[in-house]
């Protein structure tokens, strides 16, 4: 089996923010079961604290309850999710949140495969806020002529 460097780059960072194995487990041709290993309460917070960044400052996402709802569509919902999402974080949770981003950003192909797994994560929550911003705007028929 062949591995390209893409697909191994992809399963790191689906690793590093979201604690997701599978993609390593098949790039080394293993079991999943090997790289199970469930993300610490505050590795957790730090990935939704990074998801958060990504979004408000990648994305320009800024409404809190789309960004809330995206997160925890993510992360889950729980303490985990909300205190990443807020910020409320001890400094170390920050400092990782954000070498998550860093590490991300720094190669443009990664920076471009992790937004489009976000918008994919999230297509369903942003479509629905698109529709009801639209909902807001839109004149009834006939009203106006």
């Amino acid at each position: 089996m062949t591995v390209s460097m893409q697909e191994i780059d992809d399963a790191c960072r689906r690793f590093v923010a979201f604690n997701e194995a599978d993609g390593l487990a098949a790039a080394v041709d293993a079991l999943p079961s090997l790289f199970n290993v469930k993300a610490s309460a505050p590795t957790r917070r730090s990935q939704a604290f990074a998801t958060t960044t990504m979004f408000r400052k990648s994305l320009n996402i800024s409404d809190r309850v789309v960004l809330l709802a995206c997160v925890q569509s993510i992360h889950g919902f729980g303490s985990a999710s909300e205190k990443g999402f807020t910020g409320a974080l001890e400094i170390c949770e920050r400092d990782h949140g954000n070498e998550i981003v860093a590490w991300i950003s720094a190669s443009e192909a990664r920076h471009a495969a992790h937004l489009r797994d976000l918008l994919a994560r999230c297509k369903h929550i942003l479509e629905s806020e698109t529709t009801r911003q639209q909902g807001k705007t839109r004149r009834p028929s006939g009203v106006y002529g």
